[in-house]
């Protein structure tokens, strides 16, 4: 190649070198990210326009410094150390962290260059985050504002509350007209609506602040749902709909976690399909979808017969305030809210929400949760005893076609050997071909209380007048579960009788007690154990009332007046103190907000003075504060329990006892 030639190539290769840098540079430049480059000394080779401008430097001033000449103290040993690092182990990967600089907040990047697993030197990347960090700033202040401002809204309307619930409840136990009774259960009826509309809000605030926290306790599955379903089963029959619940044996019962929440998801899903059902059935049902050595994946579904969901709302009614169409809000009432939080809460509980739904042919809500198992001494999940009753023959009688359903299961899984039928004409003639051999007596005979027209009356009687049946057992299924209905069937002799919904357990009981079972079982039973001292009966008790409010104050004065106690009053924290100088109580009830001297106050400083002398005085917090942390910041203060307004008489009364209990342990 002759020389011409050859620089004419050295000259094209250097114009495409200074292109590429060019285009380098201005890369570098644009990028709205500091970029700083230094070698493995620490000294500063580049740097592009965004860190200047962060800096608020010109490029000369920078390059050929250390990186640690612009930090100082304890930010550049740690720079330092990090590069020091870098040169020790070429496997060293970036460092992250976000910190100040120049007045700004920054995210800091970095990033060791390595040459043939030779450190040889380090690029920093530099992204402001001010805006980001004021916004989140600003979002957290504005979310603590609402969360205080909810907080005082729910003590200001609780505190009215109180008197109203606790005054009306006071009036009830009074001797009153019909007339009279009416009107003050409309207004507790009301008033209580109230209360589950600000207890929604609330929730749902806590959710949306991400601090509602899901507890881990144990309970029986079973015990839980039908310690729920009375109130729910009321209202079903007030519409007269059949409401079922099938809980297969096989679902495991003694389980692990937040009962109370599963109890508000239940309360506001079944509670839900009895508004929006007009007539028909709603059945509740429990599977087990999967289970580990640990816990059991549960699939909960609430199936109605009622007006439906058109398919394009049925997403959107999960949604907070929102119902599928505007004149249910008219028609139904409620805030739409139910869903919203009955969704946020299945997702804490571990599982997800979904529905089924065809306009007027009704809907099912299926949703799924994650609880641990209860563990016996050898460490195994907790089961359910098994039962056989060896094919015994039972007779189900009853003309609704899902319950008859059930029954047929439930009976089937404890080796019963059932026939089933609607009719009470048909039973007699599958009684009638027992009696003449030409099928197995039945041992036992289930009969709905409610067939159609005279026919239980008259199945009944048949069965009376059968000499044959007399050693049969005879159970009535009554579904509304009021005295009133049993009346009728005393006449016949009937004595036995289940409340629909029908509770499993319920139902095997009674079967093992007439079938010699339970007898047999008990006899290995270990007498009950002798009260232990800290059992005591429960007695008078001198109580100091503190509460400001003077409702309120005749509210909690009248509560404890009722169940026996001896109660001083006052309105303040100072009078607490003055009082506890002149008398002797067994126990305070504490209002927490109250003037001159408040709650928190008064028991810390009564707490205070009770360390020189030894002794401890039960205070309960008796407080319209029902925000998360209140609870706990009253016991934090040295008070024994808590109680939140509106006052319930068997809460409160329960409260007292713990911290009298409490209280003799600490002394």
């Amino acid at each position: 190649m002759i020389p011409e030639q050859r620089q004419e190539e050295q000259r094209r290769t250097l114009e495409e070198l200074l292109k590429s840098e060019e285009k380098y540079r201005a890369i570098i430049s644009g990028i709205e990210e500091g970029l700083v480059y230094a070698d493995r000394e620490g000294r500063v080779l580049e740097v592009n326009d965004f860190f200047l401008k962060l800096m608020k430097r010109e490029k000369r001033e920078v390059l050929g410094h250390t990186l640690w000449d612009f930090h100082v103290g304890p930010v550049a040993d740690k720079l330092r150390d990090h590069l020091e690092k870098f040169r020790r182990d070429p496997h060293s990967s970036q460092v992250v962290y976000q910190r100040n600089f120049y007045g700004r907040e920054v995210i800091l990047h970095i990033k060791p260059i390595y040459r043939r697993q030779q450190y040889d030197g380090v690029l920093l990347n530099i992204i402001d985050v001010t805006e980001l960090v004021s916004a989140r700033e600003q979002a957290q202040a504005a979310s603590k504002a609402k969360s205080e401002f909810l907080a005082q809204m729910s003590h200001e309307i609780r505190t009215p509350m109180n008197g109203i619930l606790g005054m009306t409840e006071l009036a009830l136990g009074t001797n009153l007209s019909l007339e009279q009774r009416v009107y003050l259960k409309g207004i507790k009826s009301s008033a209580e609506s109230l209360m589950s509309l600000i207890n929604d809000l609330l929730d749902f605030s806590k959710i949306e602040a991400r601090k509602m926290e899901m507890e881990a306790s144990p309970f029986d599955l079973e015990n839980l749902v039908f310690e729920t379903l009375p109130p729910l089963a009321v209202q079903a029959q007030k519409k007269k709909l059949e409401l079922i619940c099938d809980i297969p044996s096989q679902v495991s019962r003694a389980v692990v976690g937040d009962s109370k929440r599963l109890q508000q998801i239940l309360i506001n899903l079944i509670g839900n399909a009895i508004k929006f059902t007009e007539r028909g059935e709603v059945v509740f049902c429990i599977q087990e979808e999967s289970r580990t050595e640990d816990q059991v994946f549960l699939h909960f579904t609430i199936t109605d017969t009622g007006i439906g969901i058109p398919e394009e709302k049925q997403k959107t009614i999960f949604g907070a305030f929102v119902q599928a169409e505007s004149y249910m809000t008219r028609k139904y009432g409620g805030t739409g809210l139910g869903l919203s939080i009955s969704t946020q809460l299945v997702e804490l509980l571990g599982g997800k929400i979904w529905v089924e739904s065809i306009v007027g042919k009704g809907s099912r809500f299926h949703f799924t949760a994650r609880f641990g198992f209860q563990k016996d001494a050898s460490g195994k999940p907790v089961r359910a005893e098994t039962v056989d009753f060896k094919g015994l023959p039972v007779l189900l009688v009853d003309d609704h076609v899902t319950t008859s359903r059930f029954l047929k299961r439930l009976v089937t899984s404890w080796n019963l050997s059932p026939t089933e039928t609607g009719s009470a004409e048909d039973a007699t003639i599958l009684l009638d071909r027992a009696r003449q051999k030409k099928g197995p007596p039945f041992t036992v005979i289930l009969v709905d209380a409610h067939l159609p027209g005279q026919d239980s009356f008259l199945l009944l009687d048949y069965l009376k007048t059968e000499p044959n049946l007399a050693k049969s057992i005879i159970m009535m299924l009554n579904s509304s579960g009021t005295d009133g209905d049993k009346a009728p069937w005393k006449k016949f002799g009937i004595s036995m009788y289940l409340n629909k919904p029908l509770k499993p357990s319920d139902l095997l009981e009674k079967i093992k007690e007439m079938t010699g079972m339970a007898a047999r079982k008990e006899e290995n039973v270990a007498p009950a154990p002798a009260k232990l001292p800290d059992q005591q009966p429960r007695r008078a008790y001198r109580v100091l009332i503190a509460e400001d409010n003077i409702v309120n104050q005749r509210v909690a004065i009248y509560m404890m007046e009722k169940q026996g106690h001896h109660v001083s009053y006052v309105q303040n924290g100072e009078e607490v103190l003055d009082a506890m100088e002149k008398n002797i109580f067994d126990l305070i009830l504490m209002d927490v907000q109250m003037p001159l001297m408040d709650g928190l106050m008064a028991t810390d400083l009564i707490r205070k003075k009770e360390k020189a002398t030894g002794a401890h005085i039960p205070i309960v917090a008796m407080t319209a504060h029902a925000m998360k942390g209140d609870r706990e910041r009253c016991l934090a203060a040295g008070m024994d329990d808590y109680v939140a307004k509106p006052l319930n008489a068997a809460d409160l009364s329960q409260a007292i006892e713990r911290a009298i209990q409490l209280s003799r342990r600490k002394r």
